[in-house]
């Protein structure tokens, strides 16, 4: 839903719910478990087979993989440690396209639009989310993405997805769900990307607490070893930009992989 919505907002498309009263919910619930029984009760009346069929069908839509993606859209995913300009250069790359063909419709999203609030609150108290909730930010994000892909999949021909992805976890989501997609890695030492947070003012990431001096919520079941702060080495293949440089020259570079 929330997917949908970021979405929307984004085309200025009206939103209009479709939830039914919280009173009809309770009535089919009610219909359902009497339905239920019923059919427990009546093994001989087809009750049992027609609980069978409904576990069979639930299974098997979780065994549904999902839609194919496109084999014609062309991905480009820019990351790199928090701080290391991720979103410039792409959006300095997007502008630049933009400028050399105004009728190219090329769609550009940032993934921080889809960081929760509450996890944005985690993180400016120095408590990274756990690999649970990783995981369920990896497929809100997955559906922002599929959501913002079909809502232009009739013009757009090229999508670049900017985020850190500083974990493991979030990186096999995407690469399994995109693996077509080419990465292009943004890379910067630890301090020099501490120092460009740092320089930031009003983002939720101040980074690694042992690196920014952030005070941190103290140890609890939700808090995670502050390794996992740290961004793992690649070990994929991946287009690298190097972070030193001008944003101007990575762009150029970025421009490349998108096929400009």
């Amino acid at each position: 839903m929330k997917a949908a919505a970021l979405v929307a907002i984004e085309t200025s498309t009206p939103i209009i719910l479709g939830d039914q009263r919280i009173e009809d919910t309770s009535e089919n619930l009610k219909a359902c478990v009497a339905q239920t029984f019923s059919d427990l009760l009546s093994p001989l009346g087809g009750g049992w087979q027609r609980i069978f069929d409904d576990f069979r069908v639930g299974i098997e839509s979780l065994n549904e993989p999902p839609e194919a993606v496109d084999p014609s859209l062309k991905m480009v995913i820019v990351f790199g440690r928090p701080g290391a300009g991720k979103t410039t250069i792409s959006n300095e790359a997007l502008a630049s396209l933009g400028a050399k063909n105004p009728s190219l419709d090329v769609l550009g999203l940032d993934l921080d639009d889809c960081i929760p609030q509450w996890m944005r609150e985690n993180f400016a108290r120095g408590v990274y989310p756990t690999l649970a909730e990783r995981q369920a930010f990896a497929e809100e994000a997955i559906g922002y993405v599929e959501a913002s892909i079909e809502a232009r999949k009739e013009t757009t021909t090229t999508c670049v997805i900017s985020f850190s992805f500083v974990n493991d976890d979030l990186r096999d989501a995407f690469r399994e769900r995109y693996p077509m997609a080419t990465w292009a890695l943004v890379d910067t030492t630890p301090a020099d990307a501490q120092m460009r947070i740092s320089s930031r003012e009003g983002h939720f990431y101040k980074g690694d607490p042992k690196m920014s001096g952030a005070s941190s919520a103290g140890p609890t079941a939700e808090s995670k070893h502050l390794s996992e702060w740290e961004f793992a080495s690649v070990n994929f293949a991946h287009v690298c930009l190097d972070g030193t440089k001008p944003v101007i020259d990575n762009a150029a570079v970025l421009l490349k992989s998108i096929g400009d």
